[in-house]
């Protein structure tokens, strides 16, 4: 089985935040091995789990913009300390999100690229997922990428990024539930430490300072799992979903 069973291909089929009393529709990626079919589903305020309706009408996968699209940027300090064949590979690594590729190919280059990261590159990606100028791509590569890197300054780097606080009643409803989606992709990827003390470590710091009820519920379960009182919480997810699509 591929690491975790979530993939940053289908950001993000079994992850979304409903914090309100209106549910809200989320374009949902499916894994890899599903050829990029994309569908809505209606989450439930508390826990995912109860999704009660998928459309699977819309099948068309997630456009990915162009690097001719993107405007120019000025370098930050941070990127101006990494390597541009580290950029490079990341940038192309981005593009090929949503596109047809061999699943193990990608998780091969991924765990290449994670286990190679140096301090600057990880402080790179650290202010990757907390820029919100980047696309969610980017942004979820970034979170990607620092799980599965798996040291003590990249697992930080999620932590921070997790209890950062977000703009008040700044940012818009879809950018509200993709923050909370990335923050959920950053919890599970500390919860997948080698060393489950330094992630139970990092997961009740988070469960201790954190405000968002979505993240604390995951955050939770994820405490649950590694103490082997219950399944993954992407486990859990995919049963559901299972269960709504039949």
């Amino acid at each position: 089985m591929p690491h975790r069973s979530r993939t940053l291909f289908y950001f993000a089929v079994f992850v979304a935040a409903i914090l309100v009393i209106v549910s809200v529709d989320l374009v949902i990626h499916k894994r890899f091995a599903q050829k990029n079919q994309i569908a809505k589903a209606k989450l439930d305020q508390t826990d995912v789990a109860q999704m009660i309706k998928v459309d699977r009408q819309t099948q068309q996968p997630r456009p990915v913009a162009s690097p001719a699209a993107i405007a120019p940027t000025v370098a930050t300090d941070a990127e101006k300390k990494v390597s541009p064949e580290f950029i490079g590979q990341f940038r192309e690594e981005t593009a090929q999100i949503g596109k047809p590729q061999s699943e193990i190919e990608v998780e091969t280059r991924l765990q290449s690229l994670a286990r190679h990261l140096t301090t600057d590159e990880i402080d790179y990606l650290g202010e990757v997922i907390n820029d919100k100028q980047k696309t969610g791509d980017e942004r979820a590569l970034a979170v990607e990428l620092l799980g599965r890197n798996q040291s003590k300054t990249s697992l930080t780097e999620l932590k921070d990024f997790v209890l950062s606080k977000e703009n008040s009643g700044g940012d818009s409803r879809a950018r509200h539930d993709e923050e909370v989606t990335l923050k959920v992709i950053a919890v599970e990827g500390i919860a997948a430490s080698s060393s489950q003390t330094e992630a139970l470590s990092y997961l009740s710091e988070i469960q201790k300072q954190s405000d968002q009820s979505f993240v604390k519920d995951r955050v939770q379960r994820s405490i649950n799992s590694i103490k082997g009182l219950s399944a993954a919480p992407e486990v859990q997810d995919n049963e559901a979903l299972k269960k709504i699509i039949k």
